[in-house]
């Protein structure tokens, strides 16, 4: 009885595109989702411009020529093998240099981000890169200048998203049976209808029936009228919350280093080891911006002092 009707069903193509897309979307959504790498995303912006006091963004000196001219110095070996060497990180310049982009969003404005599979190493490998650009600026252009104007910070992540990929896949399978449907169901109305047979000439027409005896029309009843609603209440006037007022910044905290110790320590073992002299007075030039009157770093640099000293440190100890 019913085997008929499921034939022409499964036999119709429309049915076999719908399955075949269905399949399609949902290999397609656990491709998209497996191979999706999860990663954290670190940003830092540098200014470089021409002057000799502070620069910002569109500002006279910082132009957006001048910043796309030092794309290629970011992702260069020589910023990439300093960052190897100073974080001591497992791979090659050039897989870096693969995480590594830069865009030039605004007159004068550097945005260099970088890719991590590590939520500190991210921002880690970014602080770098904009404390060792502005020190390879200066040396290689004496006339420019580039600071740091938004330090390395965290901006988000990359994921693999299989909720969202599986119900996208959900939906384009929905459409494509919704399709296969109305298409089946159009076919079913326009099919022509089967012939009736004729009727025998000896079998007599039916009789008509005699029509009905006429019924006493109901008499309508009156209809209620509804009654008027009552007029809303006024609405209350809303409430003006006080704007919150910005909590201000903390201090950095001072760190474990001094300047002047890292100096002294600097020339008294700078003949030791004369192939990372040059690289320690650089360093040194560095930090003095960032060091307090007493010649205190804070203490976001202990660990890039330990990196970097950390040979003459070891040989101070002993």
């Amino acid at each position: 009885m019913y085997v008929e009707p499921v034939t022409r069903v499964l036999a119709d193509w429309r049915l076999w595109i719908a399955l075949a897309g269905t399949a399609i979307a949902f290999a397609v959504a656990a491709i998209s989702s497996g191979t999706t790498t999860r990663s954290w995303r670190a940003e830092t912006a540098i200014v470089v411009g021409v002057g000799a006091g502070p620069l910002r963004p569109g500002e006279v000196g910082a132009t957006r020529e001048l910043a796309s001219r030092l794309d290629d110095l970011v992702r260069s070996d020589q910023i990439a093998a300093n960052v190897v060497s100073t974080l001591h990180l497992n791979e090659s310049r050039a897989s870096l240099l693969d995480r590594i982009s830069v865009s030039v969003p605004e007159a004068g404005l550097l945005r260099i981000r970088v890719t991590d599979r590590d939520r500190l190493r991210a921002p880690q490998i970014a602080q770098e890169i904009g404390f060792l650009f502005p020190q390879l600026v200066e040396h290689r252009f004496p006339k420019l200048k580039a600071v740091v104007w938004d330090p390395a910070h965290i901006i988000g992540r990359t994921d693999q998203h299989w909720g969202r990929n599986l119900g996208i896949a959900g939906g384009v399978a929905a459409v494509l049976f919704v399709l296969a449907l109305e298409g089946l169901t159009r076919r079913r109305v326009l099919a022509p209808a089967a012939p009736t047979p004729a009727v025998s000439a000896a079998v007599p027409p039916p009789q008509p029936e005699p029509p009905p005896a006429p019924r006493p029309e109901p008499v309508a009843e009156p209809v209620p009228q509804p009654e008027a609603a009552p007029e809303p209440p006024p609405e209350p006037e809303p409430v003006q919350h006080p704007q919150p007022v910005a909590e201000p910044q903390p201090v950095a905290a001072p760190g474990d280093w001094n300047l002047g110790e890292l100096e002294r320590l600097v020339r008294e073992h700078a003949a030791e080891f004369p192939d990372r002299a040059q690289e320690w007075e650089i360093y040194l030039d560095s930090m003095r911006e960032h060091a307090g009157p007493d010649g205190q770093l804070p203490a976001s640099l202990d660990w890039l002092v330990w990196d970097t000293f950390g040979d003459v440190l070891e040989r101070a100890r002993q």
